[in-house]
């Protein structure tokens, strides 16, 4: 009776050991669900998509893809906001797919921001033509893309956003030969500077200019029109612009064979460049070093296998 009642003992602590191991890893799993169940009600919380989305808006233009894993990560709450606020992270997630050249998400989005658009008035159809523009331009359909630009330029009065449209405008019309309508586009929206001062949208007029006068091979006034976007942009938190105007500015300085100008645009290319994860952009460095490379009589660090690898695996244009 004595070893059948230790044996019952022994059962009964190695089944009350079992029972408190298999509570105590119950207990671990409920309290590690509740921590990512909570984690993940407090990371997509309505009142941290609305904080987050002013950076969002930022990095939709110098870095894409974080401000679409942004959208993505508040795009299950966006439901609860105003459609003021959704039609902003909408504007964000296209934004930010066109600069990444991700067209099929773009349409994505274009479709789920119908509610909010059509919720968040006529004040609000300017943006809408603009972003339509950019992706008809992206995907090549320049005459559609000038006219979603004239649509959003008639909906405002807003100077900035008239600038803006303007500026597209421009830029599209190069792009199909028609220069003498890009310089209208580019003449008006200098006369509406001249009354409602804008540097920022003053320094991408100027790039557009830039880029008109290097197609008809006008390098003088191209120089001065990248050299006065260059310095307009000092100072503001548009990196991706910033380099867009330098590089462009590089490349007429080679055009016109200055090296010692060219040298001195150099520094200023590697810090933007640093800060940005654009593929087209360091592409673009790459070709202009091998370029410079030449122009100099040396053997460039860059080799055009890597030059031609490079260049298939560009995914837009941004010049």
């Amino acid at each position: 009776l004595h070893r059948v009642d230790r044996r019952q003992r022994q059962m009964c602590i190695r089944d009350s050991s079992y029972i408190t191991l298999k509570l105590n890893n119950e207990m671990l799993i409920s309290t590690k669900m509740f921590s990512i169940l909570f984690y993940f009600t407090l990371t997509t919380s309505p009142s941290l998509a609305v904080d987050a989305l002013p950076n969002a808006e930022v990095s939709a233009i110098n870095n894409p893809s974080m401000a679409i894993s942004a959208y993505q990560q508040y795009k299950e709450t966006l439901n609860t906001l105003p459609y003021s606020i959704q039609l902003r992270w909408h504007t964000v997630a296209i934004r930010a797919a066109l600069n990444n050249s991700q067209f099929l998400f773009a349409e994505e989005v274009f479709r789920e921001m119908n509610i909010s658009y059509d919720k968040a008035g006529n004040n609000q159809k300017g943006y809408y033509f603009n972003l339509s523009g950019i992706w008809f331009r992206k995907n090549g359909f320049f005459k559609q893309a000038e006219q979603a630009y004239k649509c959003a330029f008639k909906t405002t009065k807003n100077t900035s956003e008239q600038l803006k449209y303007l500026n597209n405008a421009a830029i599209v019309t190069r792009y199909t030969n028609n220069t003498e309508q890009a310089e209208k586009y580019i003449q008006k929206a200098l006369s509406i500077l001249e009354i409602a001062p804008h540097k920022a949208i003053e320094a991408s007029i100027y790039n557009t200019l830039g880029m008109l006068a290097l197609s008809q091979k006008d390098y003088l006034l191209a120089k001065q029109s990248f050299t006065r976007s260059l310095f307009l942009k000092e100072g503001k938190s548009r990196d991706s612009a910033q380099l867009i105007s330098a590089l462009n500015l590089l490349n007429t300085l080679l055009y016109l064979e200055d090296t010692s100008l060219s040298i001195r645009v150099l520094p200023t290319i590697e810090r933007l460049l640093k800060r940005s994860n654009n593929i087209d952009h360091h592409t673009y460095y790459h070709w202009l070093q091998f370029s410079l490379a030449k122009l100099q009589n040396k053997q460039s660090d860059i080799t055009s296998e890597i030059l031609v690898k490079e260049f298939k695996l560009l995914s837009g244009s941004s010049y």
